[in-house]
Parts: structure tokens; sequence; C-alpha cells
């Protein structure tokens, strides 16, 4: 029984056709602006479109011919085939409000076999999707680009040809040290030279059976200067660690903070009343402890970059 100070509101379900129609919207956005804007590589490099049509496809939204744009140094126009034709190139755009999983970089990859290349962009990546887009394809080259937030802004939004709406960024630059590897000794002489910090005092406290990782570098986007660049990864944000990765789910072994400039330091002023701080120090690093890694044989490594994006280097043990 509803009573007189109860109000029923009934809502309307959204119909199949709004839906469609939202997506549909939403697609035709995005492949407007990939036109006109492409997408920013590493150095001052940018990937662009010669032309680009829509596609009537459940999963792959657009094609067109790659311009002639360099990518990590090799001209678009030697496809992967090996010959000067122009490349021919799928897109495929991940959902507006999620991460680009697994299925549909699986299914993506299965209906663009024909291309030269495939374009994924999304705001997001699951670690399992990238895992997937860093197998390499034979006779055809596979691309992933971040979207920026900002495109949600629309109108609000200027999408010129100098804008940095599409960006493509590399996995990290993981070394391994492990117990009994023969080329210990020579990976710990390279991270001597370098200056790597922690390194040594990590390998003096590896027994059988473990192993350590540390970040050497990773590609990241500067807005400043509209590039991506390879940095040592000093500046990251965040460096966490999965020992046991099961390819479905990730848990947070080990967690670093490089970067001694952000909010990690206002978090540590928070807590100096109960914080270690010998013990916090021990986090800003790139160099995890070492640990045995966990039956499964894989340990995934998540980096945050300072845009928040996530990318992850999958290694096998």
């Amino acid at each position: 029984m509803i009573d007189d100070h109860t109000r029923l509101t009934l809502f309307e379900p959204v119909t199949p056709e709004v839906d469609a129609a939202n997506v549909s919207a939403y697609i035709g956005d995005m492949i407007e602006k990939l036109r006109r804007t492409g997408v920013v590589t590493k150095g001052k490099g940018r990937l662009q479109f010669a032309n680009l049509r829509a596609l009537s496809h459940e999963i792959v939204h657009a094609e067109g011919e790659l311009a002639g744009a360099s990518i990590d140094g090799a001209s678009a126009s030697s496809s992967a085939k090996g010959s000067a034709a122009p490349v021919r190139c799928a897109v495929v755009f991940g959902p507006s409000n999620g991460s680009v999983g697994e299925l549909l970089v699986k299914d993506a990859l299965d209906a663009t076999r024909r291309y030269d290349a495939v374009l994924f962009c999304g705001y997001d990546f699951t670690g399992a999707a990238q895992e997937r887009l860093r197998i390499p394809t034979v006779g055809q080259q596979v691309f992933m680009a971040y979207i920026a937030p900002d495109t949600v802004m629309t109108d609000l939004l200027k999408d010129t040809k100098e804008s940095q709406l599409f960006t493509m960024v590399g996995e990290p630059d993981v070394v391994v040290y492990r117990h009994g590897d023969p080329s210990l000794p020579q990976l710990l002489d390279e991270a001597k030279k370098r200056g790597a910090k922690d390194v040594a005092a990590r390998a003096l406290k590896l027994h059988a059976g473990e192993m350590f990782l540390e970040l050497r570098g990773v590609d990241l986007y500067d807005p400043v200067k509209g590039e991506v660049a390879t940095t040592s990864g000093a500046d990251i944000h965040a460096i966490f660690v999965d020992h046991d990765y099961d390819t479905k789910s990730f848990c947070i072994c080990q967690a670093l903070f490089p970067n001694r400039r952000d909010s990690w330091d206002k978090v540590a002023r928070a807590l100096k009343a109960s914080l270690d701080e010998d013990a916090f120090e021990a986090l800003r690093t790139q160099v995890t402890l070492p640990f045995k890694p966990g039956a499964n044989g894989r340990v995934q490594v998540k980096v945050i970059d300072n845009r928040g994006n996530a990318v992850v280097k999958t290694v096998r043990v």
C-alpha cells in the first residue's frame, strides 16, 4: 500500500533504436575527429589517413589508406607485406563509456585479416586486450591509440589538424633479473653504467627461484610539446606488479611510486605520525623487491602515466 508521502516514478526503458542512434552518433563523431587530427606517434610523428570511410559493420567501424606518416621510424607506405602500395587500414573504436576488452580485440582481428593494418582506438584498454595486441600478427601491423577524455566535450573541443585527440603509446620497457640467469652479470653491469637505482642492492638479496623487475623506460605523451617520447620512467605515477597473473584478473602484489613531485608527498606529510619514512622512501623506485613468481607462469606489470593511462607488460617466467 502506498501512502500519501510516497511517489512512484516509472522510467521508460531505453529502446534499442535510441541506443543504436547514440552509438552511431558516437562512431560518426570519432571517425570525423580521427580524419581531421590523425594519431600522435613517437617523436613528432603523426599517423594520418589519406582518406577514411565509415563502414556499416558490427565491429570494424571505418577503413582508409594511410598517408605516409612515420611510425617508429618506418614509413607507413612500407607495409607489413613489403610493398610500396598504399597501406589499407581498418579502424575499430572502443565503447564510449568503457574499456577495449580482449573479446573485442579478438573478434576485430578475425574480421580484419584482409587489411594491411588495424588501428584500435579507446579511452582505456584492459590488460588482457593490451597483451593480445602485443602478439605479432603475420602480414599485418596493429596499432593501439588512446582517445583523449576531452573528446566528451563535443562542441567545446576544437578538433583541428594540430589537436592531440588520439595518442599512440608503446609498451613499458621492463628488465627481468632472475637468479641463476647466465645473462644476470651483464644485466647488472648495464644497470650500473646507466646509474639505475636499487638494482645492485636487490641483486644481493636474490635467492634461488626469485626474480625482480626494473622499469627501464616507457613511452609518454607530452601535452605541452604534443609529442610521444621514450622516457626513463622517473616521472611515472605508479607501477603495479602482479606476481601470478592468471590472464583474467590483476592482483596488486607490489606497488611503486617513482614520481617525487606528485601528491604522494602530501600523503607522506599527512601520515607522518604513523608512517615509516624509510619504508615509504623504498616505494619511490622503479625496481621491485625480489619475489617468487606464481604457478601461472606470468608476471604482469601495469604502469600508470601522468595522464592516468595504463600500459601493461606481461612477462612469461
